[in-house]
């Protein structure tokens, strides 16, 4: 099938016939020795050199090695001489670079992937094969693994085997052999660039690729590329709290801030820091940037980070790249969110408060054709005013009968479904709510500030998403400094720190990321908001599991609320626990019948029984306790665990 190229190669550069390649690697196949000559032309297939003598990708010879991939995998993987096998693998490797940029080569990609090259490098690659394959066989191996980590659409495949883990192993060693060093640099560019992409972050750190790569980013061998490993560390771990990795973070930022300058200005970049080292390639220069950027932005999620980026130049750098009028959309969303993470420290916006032209270069943003650039830019100038109360009069939502309290609802777009059931449950019980459910129309932070301004309590709906983002952050940051009642209602395992873990402080919380605890954390807000809202709702007592007669006395379905004073030193303690840890303390405590109603009972359930209890009341909650469990009316032994387990909730020890 004739192809269409997009671009012909230089006049100097001759296409090897395909036919010849091709009788060139059959022989590879059959003869013990290849001569230096065959193994040249394979070696150096599907590249050029310019007139500096640089090495470049030839499109022409790319596109030709789609006919051919079987027979490399099989020079690859079975020639009798090793610089034969080497030289099929880098004639892969030589094939990705730059691919991106033909579209016909993007085909390259998964061919290389389909005809199984990934095996066949992991297989080069493996540790127990260390002393059979040939150096250069590896070399080779790795070069091809750290080209086919530049593409997105390779991720999936290459955290499903067991690649990462055997880059990893090569990375412990260290090597100093010159070979053995350029394989290191190879695992080290693989695995740096999987760290670009997050949605490889949790399994990724599962892998201990962090531990892997730090002693990597402080060596002080350039072909280790230490500067490479800065910066995946910086992807995976920068905005991170108090993590163990940030003890290097200054050398981080600095190897990060000398990369995007190199980047943006087309000076070298710092020794360490990439294998194909050509910043005046533009299309090099914008994914060299863009892959940088992303680095500094999870940096720049830190609180710690954001003054050190500061001091280090990299605020002034990205402003400045802003002012670029050529600049691609992807570069300026990402330099605009750079701006706003650095934004939420004093010192920084006081610095781009009096930076001449910025504020009118942000209103510019705002009139920019990309969604997502105008709401950066929304959210960059709200930091930089000073904010009052923009209005008296309620947001036209419906009010809650009995005090015409509005409750807002804050949250990560993520965990929508989730806030949309707490919503209903408390829309049916006659709580007024606001919540964005669409993207808010206008200035999103205008509608967001009116809607923090006329609400009586914000419930935060916290998550490692919601502490990652700029408008989480402005929305409780906005509610904390009016200071708005907060309830804080946790939907996954996230434990608050940084900025979040300050507004939220000790407040008790109420985890409803469990779905078979969830009606009973439901209720219990529902409590909570009654005490602080001061609703008074009356129901009809039933009979209950507790031999009281039914009347039709009313009372206040608030008003178990706040009785006793939870010990959150004792919730805490029990939230981690497995299982099996907590079967084994409710044994030990007398307290089997619940460890064997429950079986799959783990810390975070036992925290929340005990917070019902201390919240309810022992009889009370242990009502709810049995709806779960299944059980009718209790007997003695029930109210014996219930009255344990809350006392062990409320005393002080």
């Amino acid at each position: 099938m004739k192809r269409i190229f997009r671009s012909a190669e230089p006049a100097s550069t001759k296409s090897k016939d395909t036919d010849s390649l091709r009788e060139i690697l059959v022989s590879f196949l059959t003869l013990s020795n290849a001569s230096d000559s065959a193994i040249k032309l394979v070696r150096n297939y599907a590249l050029y050199v310019d007139v500096s003598g640089k090495q470049l990708a030839n499109q022409m010879e790319q596109n030709k090695l789609l006919d051919l991939v079987p027979l490399l995998l099989a020079v690859a993987t079975s020639a009798h001489d090793s610089k034969a096998r080497a030289a099929a693998f880098r004639a892969m490797g030589n094939g990705l670079v730059h691919a991106d940029k033909n579209p016909d080569a993007v085909q390259l990609v998964h061919c290389t992937r389909q005809h199984g090259f990934i095996e066949a490098a992991s297989h080069a690659l493996a540790i127990n094969k260390f002393s059979t394959v040939d150096k250069a066989v590896r070399r080779e191996a790795s070069r091809l693994i750290n080209n086919l980590a530049y593409f997105k659409e390779m991720q999936t495949y290459l955290l499903r085997g067991s690649i990462v883990h055997i880059l990893l192993k090569h990375i412990s060693f260290m090597g100093s052999d010159a070979e053995e060093t350029e394989v290191i640099g190879m695992c080290t560019g693989a695995l740096s660039h999987m760290c670009f992409f997050n949605e490889n972050k949790k399994e990724l750190l599962a892998s201990g690729v962090v531990d892997g790569l730090l002693p990597i980013a402080s060596s002080d061998n350039p072909k280790h590329k230490p500067v490479r490993a800065s910066i995946g560390i910086a992807s995976l771990v920068g905005d991170e709290e108090n993590h163990p990795a940030l003890k290097v973070t200054s050398d981080v930022i600095e190897n990060s801030t000398e990369c995007l300058k190199a980047a943006l200005t087309g000076q070298s970049f710092p020794p360490g820091s990439n294998t194909y080292n050509h910043p005046e390639n533009a299309s090099y220069k914008i994914h060299a940037c863009h892959n940088v950027l992303n680095g500094i932005h999870s940096l720049a999620g830190n609180e710690d980070n954001k003054l050190l980026l500061q001091q280090s130049g990299v605020l002034d750098i990205v402003v400045d790249l802003l002012e670029q009028e050529d600049l691609k959309d992807g570069l300026r969303d990402l330099a605009l969110k750079i701006i706003r993470r650095l934004s939420f420290n004093e010192h920084n916006v006081n610095i781009l408060r009096n930076r001449q032209g910025f504020k009118a270069l942000m209103h510019r943003m705002k009139q920019h054709n990309d969604k997502n650039v105008r709401k950066q830019a929304d959210g960059i100038l709200w930091q930089l005013e000073d904010h009052v109360i923009s209005c008296k009069e309620e947001i036209p939502f419906q009010n809650d009968l009995h005090s015409g309290k509005q409750v807002m609802l804050s949250y990560c777009w993520n965990e929508q479904d989730l806030v949309l059931q707490t919503r209903n449950f408390l829309k049916a019980r006659g709580v007024s709510t606001w919540m964005d459910v669409a993207e808010m129309s206008g200035s999103t932070l205008e509608a967001m500030s009116r809607a923090v301004e006329t609400s009586h309590t914000i419930i935060i709906f916290f998550s490692k998403g919601y502490k990652d983002s700029a408008n989480c952050r402005t929305e409780a940051e906005y509610a904390y400094q009016l200071k708005k009642e907060i309830i804080p209602v946790r939907v996954d395992s996230y434990q608050p720190d940084g900025w979040l873990g300050a507004i939220l402080g000790t407040k008790l919380w109420f985890d409803i990321q469990d779905p078979m605890i969830r009606d009973m954390a439901l209720e219990r807000l529902l409590r909570e908001l009654g005490v602080i809202l001061n609703i008074t709702h009356t129901i009809s007592r039933q009979s209950n599991q507790f031999g009281e007669a039914k009347t039709d006395n009313k009372t206040d379905i608030f008003s178990a609320g706040r009785h006793f004073r939870l010990q959150m030193n004792h919730i805490q303690a029990v939230t981690n626990w497995s299982t099996h840890e907590v079967a084994t303390w409710l044994n030990d405590n007398n307290c089997s019948l619940l460890a064997t109603s429950l079986p799959e009972l783990n810390g975070d359930g036992l925290a929340a029984f005990m917070t019902s209890l201390a919240m309810d009341g022992p009889l009370r909650g242990l009502n709810s306790i049995l709806q779960i469990v299944g059980c009718k009316p209790c007997d003695a032994q029930w109210v014996a665990i219930a009255n344990k387990l809350f006392l062990y909730a409320i005393t002080p020890q």
